[in-house]
């Protein structure tokens, strides 16, 4: 029995190292793209692109090289940056729907706000994007400008009245939040979260703010929410729920 706890532990952390080390010793088509050297073996470039300053390091990739870019993520993955306006039209526009997200990322979508829009894949997300479409047609964003403006004037009314006529510190990040909650609320649900005049607190967006709070931890944080692939379907522990 012990022999073969230790067969099993042997393979599995063969497997793990051979998951971090592949990137390194495998080639990949992305090889012959120029890119920036990894600073790190673990990170890659990661850290330079999600770096609170990075907007030198984005600003140098965009002066030495082309407009699409090799970058390396974690243990050596090969990732590209691309800002060719033709190849972002191609990918999110003409050919969406052979371009899907992650799926660690709709699978977070998924156990967190549900089978939306961002959390499913293939027909069931062309549905409800078909389903979707009117509402983000030319006529009706056109029908909704003066609803947009009438947000506007009054963000612009508040913050002329916080300002008054003395030098102040505002937080304009804490203004732009309500008022993206307020077009929200009035282009989506037809209902006004935000007077946008006093600091009034809306439970709708309280109730958001420390919603995303809490995701991280009670996802990450949580064994019932791991996903196994098994090539066909994966299951969620605990509960064995089709995914």
């Amino acid at each position: 029995m012990l022999r073969l706890l230790l067969s099993v532990f042997a393979g599995g952390l063969g497997w793990l190292l051979w998951l971090a080390v592949r990137n390194f010793v495998t080639c990949s088509p992305l090889d012959k793209i120029p890119g920036p050297q990894p600073v790190s073996w673990i990170k890659g470039n990661l850290s330079q692109v999600f770096d609170r300053h990075s907007w030198e390091f984005l600003d140098d990739l965009g002066t030495r090289y082309n407009k699409v870019v090799r970058l390396t993520g974690l243990f050596g993955h090969r990732m590209l940056y691309v800002f060719d306006p033709k190849a972002l039209h191609q990918v999110i526009i003409k050919e969406a729907d052979i371009y899907d997200l992650p799926e660690w990322s709709t699978d977070t979508v998924k156990m967190t706000m549900g089978p939306g829009l961002l959390g499913v894949h293939g027909n069931h997300h062309r549905r409800q994007r078909k389903m979707l479409n009117p509402v983000f047609s030319i006529k009706h964003m056109r029908s909704m400008t003066p609803l947009f403006y009438d947000v506007a004037h009054r963000l612009r009314s508040g913050l002329t009245a916080e300002v008054g006529d003395s030098a102040t510190t505002v937080d304009i990040l804490g203004w732009f939040g309500r008022t993206a909650l307020e077009l929200i609320g009035q282009g989506g649900l037809g209902y006004s979260l935000d007077n946008l005049a006093t600091p009034t607190p809306n439970d709708y967006g309280e109730a958001l703010k420390k919603f995303l709070q809490v995701v991280p931890s009670s996802f990450y944080g949580n064994p019932s929410n791991l996903t196994f692939d098994t090539g066909h379907f994966c299951l969620r522990m605990a509960n064995f729920n089709h995914c």
